[in-house]
């Protein structure tokens, strides 16, 4: 079909007064004006659909644990995201069956034993530390898993075997990152290096915090001093419980 020559196509008589001559329907002026955008249309169409496809592929197969030390608890407290997909799929394998990970009453207890293999640390003590399982939760495409390792007591890094993946994937990676006062730590681990090292002991601080510590020290040994002295405001040199009222001075 040739498109009318207002719309690039031959032949077009524009229209009388009276109302004659020729009007290209809406179909027409639809299958011209598009004629030049089909190709982009469908250039956008078959990237949406690779996209696609690469999403439901589910290239990326990796894991997030937060974690921080609790220093008066002698803990280290870690939350991993785990995809809900992946997760499901490696406790069927690990079970034999498959089984509702949001429903079963199984669920936890698999979750927790599955987990145990997976995850450890060594103390720079040479000691194991021991892993408390604390629960988990599913929030949209993700299950968040939360266990603690204890008696960190005298450590001052820890070593995390973080296998999580492992063998269900041969490139996974293990994201770690510090929160509250672990805030400044990342790590990876991979099949290539499995274990991730977190600083326990706190770390010395700049020397002019050191500076203004003792200031601090040195100013309330002074001030002690002079209470202990007697010598308080408006009362120089006058022994405590001594000083006028001032009705009486």
């Amino acid at each position: 079909m040739s498109c009318p020559a207002s719309l690039g196509g031959p032949g077009f008589q524009p229209a009388s007064p009276s109302g004659s001559g020729f009007q290209p329907d809406i179909a027409q002026r639809y299958e011209c004006a598009s004629g030049t955008a089909r190709p982009i249309w469908a250039l956008v169409c078959l990237f949406l659909s690779i996209l696609t496809q690469l999403a439901h592929a589910h290239p990326f197969h990796e894991t997030l644990t937060q974690f921080e030390h609790n220093a008066e608890a002698q803990s280290l407290e870690l939350a991993i995201r785990i995809d809900a997909i992946d997760l499901d799929q490696m406790i069927e394998r690990w079970l034999g069956e498959r089984i509702d990970l949001e429903r079963d009453p199984r669920a936890e207890r698999s979750i927790e034993l599955w987990l145990r293999e997976r995850l450890s640390a060594r103390l720079s003590t040479g000691e194991r530390a021991a892993m408390t399982w604390i629960g988990h939760e599913f929030e949209g495409a993700f299950c968040w898993v939360y266990v603690q390792f204890e008696a960190l007591a005298g450590a001052a890094w820890l070593d995390l075997a973080h296998l999580v993946l492992f063998d269900w994937h041969p490139q996974p990676t293990n994201h770690l990152v510090g929160v509250g006062v672990s805030k400044g730590q990342a790590a990876t681990t991979t099949i290539e290096q499995p274990i991730a090292r977190i600083r326990l002991a706190e770390q010395p601080r700049a020397w002019w915090w050191r500076l203004i510590d003792l200031a601090g020290e040195f100013w309330r040994a002074i001030r002690d001093r002079a209470a202990d002295s007697g010598v308080v405001e408006g009362c120089c040199a006058v022994p405590l419980g001594r000083c006028p009222s001032p009705a009486h001075a």
